[in-house]
Formats: structure tokens, sequence, C-alpha cells
């Protein structure tokens, strides 16, 4: 009798899980739609569509598009990183764990910061509908968030993102040691002009801007 109301209490639990991932389905739906209108409004002339001589005004918008199978893949990514029970959230304590994996010692008020930067919807959290979406397909970098991530992957506060802080946050998101030698060294250590094995602002940004 004892295991009668756990037993309650998972069915419940299991039940309630099933109508979020449901509701992320929908959504995902929704939003897909949404993007292929403005992608379509954006490009009426599809058989004329070329990449290459799109306006500025209209890179935005192109960049914004998404379909079913990419916002799955998204999906995926976001459950995989932060949002780990799947209810399409990641709550304060799902995302300092996921910041931790960059920065060891990230303080809480850096996690609160790097959530409302996010939080389209201002509900304390980073849903995955529209704030990851929002967050991924946006199609640069702004001064305001290379900044964040380059003090996030400074992990020991010196004012430097070193090759050895990079290769241990690669790794901690699940790269093999291989793939995270070849992602930092083709992508971020090609701003490392002084060649010191380190990037301060300077060089950091000028990657990943």
């Amino acid at each position: 009798m004892a295991t009668q109301p756990l037993l309650k209490g998972s069915v419940a639990q299991s039940f309630a899980y099933s109508i979020a991932r449901n509701m992320m389905k929908i959504l995902i739906w929704i939003v897909a739609t949404i993007c292929s209108c403005k992608c379509f409004l954006a490009f009426p002339n599809h058989n004329a569509y070329n990449p290459r001589s799109l306006k500025k005004r209209n890179h935005g918008a192109y960049e914004s598009c998404a379909s079913i199978q990419q916002l799955e893949v998204f999906q995926a990514q976001f459950y995989d990183s932060v949002d780990k029970n799947q209810d399409g959230k990641a709550t304060f304590e799902e995302v300092k764990r996921y910041l931790a994996k960059y920065n060891p010692v990230i303080k809480d008020s850096e996690v609160e910061r790097f959530i409302a930067r996010r939080d389209v919807n201002g509900n304390g959290v980073i849903d995955f509908v529209p704030d990851y979406v929002a967050e991924v397909l946006s199609p640069t970098y702004s001064l305001n968030k290379a900044k964040e991530w380059f003090q996030l992957e400074d992990s020991n506060r010196d004012g430097l993102v070193s090759r050895d802080e990079l290769l241990t946050i690669a790794m901690n998101i699940g790269m093999t040691p291989k793939q995270a030698a070849e992602t930092v060294d083709l992508f971020y250590m090609t701003g490392d002009i002084n060649g010191d094995g380190k990037l301060n602002w300077k060089e950091y940004s000028s990657v990943v801007m």
C-alpha cells in the first residue's frame, strides 16, 4: 500500500511529460509554418531566388527560415544540452549545469543574466519556443553575446581565453579529443595573431563576430 501513492505520482508525471512532448510537436509545426510564411513573403519570386544576390534588408529573413526537420534537430540539441527532463524549458538549475561545462566556477548572478538575455516572455526560464529557436536562428553574434561567451570561456578569469580552456570546454560538451583539437585549432585559434596560445578580447571577437 505504501507504494501506491508513488505509483500514482509516477503515472501522473509520465502523463504530464507526454502532454508536454505533444505540445512541443504542435509548437514546432506552428513555428515552422510561421517561418515558411516569412520566407515566402521575403522571397516571393522563388524560381528566381539566388542567395548570393540577396539584398541586405532581406538577409535576416532568409536566415530565420526553418523547416520542421530543422526545428526537430534544434529540439534534440536543446534536450541533449540543457533541457534534461525534456519539458520544453531550461530552468535555472539546468542552465547552470550546462554553463558549468564552460566555466566550473560560474556564479548564480551570471546564470541569471544568461537566462534574462534570452527570456523573451519573461517567465524566468529559457523556453525552446521562442527563446532557444530565436537564439540558434540568429545569423550573427551581437557584441553583447560575444562578450558573454568570452567571459564564460575564460574559466580562470585572467581576461584571456586559452587553447587549453577551449579544449576542456569542447570535451566537456561531448567532443572527442581529436574533434576538440580540430575545432579549436581550425576555428578559434586562427585568431591567435601573436601565437601565444591565448585569445584576448580583440582576437576572440575577430573570430566569432
